[in-house]
């Protein structure tokens, strides 16, 4: 916004958020404003504010109120430029527009692509819709709806101290900036144990849902430069054995996916690829052990943990706009505020000791050992693919938007 790249990365600063980095305050620098920009939005019940700067799609939230960067209509190299300066939300590359349906009640938004014949192919296709969603009115005064992103389900901002780790603030967990270099998973269990780094001797390999929760589906390499520079790594071990084929690991890669790998796949096994361990400490006592899912009476089971909200049933299989259109209408347990959860939220239900399915048969007794939508898209040129997790044994890929998996939805309840 303004001079500057980004959205709600700098919607704090100058005008929009009142803060100085000199130290002046908002009222000696614009004395006859009654609130910086961002404050009179969420006291006014603005829900949406669309802003051509930074020439490519990024959609954001804070307080309630969408950022929405507008795609550059006629960019030739199809490229997300200044992608950088998003560290959060839905990022998509050029070229396209953004149609805009306004009703009483609410906003659709609608990512239109636009390709030149000559880039045409059977995942770039002119006139596809790469992302789309609603956003329902709200009267001034009235407080915003909770974070489409919930606190335990995505990476939050990491603070790099400069000692070689970088703290997650939403988590707590302190991260290995670098990493160990190639390894076997034995020889990265060792290197974790005899690990000293900032200090701290009690470094351990994360699990496979606290090495998913530091992916960021919306660059690829999936890994923040800034926060965790490139090593070579195409892939780092997790502490987890696949529960019926102990010569398997969890892993996740460079590109944003998870999955079971096996043992020797690594060059210092006898394989090919380059596997490497980050390592990870906790900075806060553990959580208590307690069952995570409770089920409720209204058609629903709610995660203690992460605050969400899940239906309970199961849906026939649709293709990923229809999975959007059906939870958009979904009316379940009193709520329409139902959607479809993004990759890391639904990922959070896999449960890495289940196979076929990989998901609590008692929280969730009719679910398939099949794939799963998610609402996040693939970040590439094409945008016609979306990630989902497999609940056979609890992968995490993509496929075509247009291609039939179940879909189940959720709600912040908090």
């Amino acid at each position: 916004m303004g001079t500057g790249r980004g959205a709600v990365e700098v919607a704090d600063g100058y005008e929009w958020g009142g803060r100085d980095p000199r130290g002046k305050t908002f009222k000696e620098m614009r004395p006859n404003w009654e609130l910086p920009i961002h404050q009179l939005f969420v006291k006014t019940g603005v829900t949406i504010f669309f802003q051509g700067h930074d020439h490519l799609f990024a959609r954001q939230e804070k307080d309630g109120v969408i950022y929405q960067e507008v795609p550059n209509p006629a960019d030739l190299t199809y490229t997300a430029f200044n992608k950088d300066a998003y560290r959060s939300g839905d990022v998509l590359p050029n070229t396209g527009h953004l149609l805009v349906n306004v009703s009483p009640d609410s906003v659709r938004v609608d990512y239109v692509r636009s390709f030149l014949p000559k880039d045409e192919n059977a995942s770039q296709k002119h006139g596809s819709v790469a992302f789309s969603y609603t956003v329902k009115s709200r009267r001034a005064g009235s407080p915003p709806p909770p974070s489409s992103s919930p606190p335990a389900t995505r990476a939050g901002t990491f603070v790099a101290t400069g000692d070689g780790t970088a703290t997650d603030t939403v988590t707590g967990l302190m991260w290995q900036q670098g990493d160990s270099g190639e390894l076997t998973w034995e020889q990265a269990q060792q290197y974790a144990w005899g690990l000293t780094l900032a200090g701290h001797t009690d470094w351990r390999l994360p699990t496979p849902h606290e090495l998913f929760g530091i992916l960021d589906h919306n660059r690829n390499p999936a890994l923040d430069p800034a926060v965790f520079p490139p090593t070579g790594a195409e892939y780092w071990w997790s502490s987890v054995p696949m529960v019926n084929d102990p010569n398997r690991v969890w892993v996740i890669n460079s590109g944003g996916g998870s999955g079971p790998h096996p043992r020797n796949e690594t060059v210092s096994a006898g394989g090919t690829k380059r596997f490497h361990v980050r390592c990870v400490r906790a900075t806060t006592p553990a959580s208590s052990s307690a069952p995570r899912l409770r089920v409720n009476d209204d058609g629903t089971v709610s995660d203690t943990a992460t605050t969400l909200q899940w239906q309970r049933a199961e849906t026939s299989d649709m293709t990923w706009e229809e999975a959007r259109h059906y939870a958009e209408t979904l009316s379940l347990a009193g709520h329409t505020d139902w959607r479809v959860p993004t990759i890391k939220e639904l990922d959070t239900l896999n449960d890495e000791s289940r196979v076929n399915p990989s998901i609590d048969r008692d929280a969730f007794p009719g679910a398939r050992a099949a794939r799963y939508w998610s609402s996040t898209t693939l970040f590439s040129r094409d945008t016609l693919r979306a990630w989902f997790v497999e609940f056979r044994t609890g992968i995490a890929s993509y496929d075509a938007k247009t291609v039939r998996h179940a879909v189940r939805c959720v709600r912040n309840s908090q």
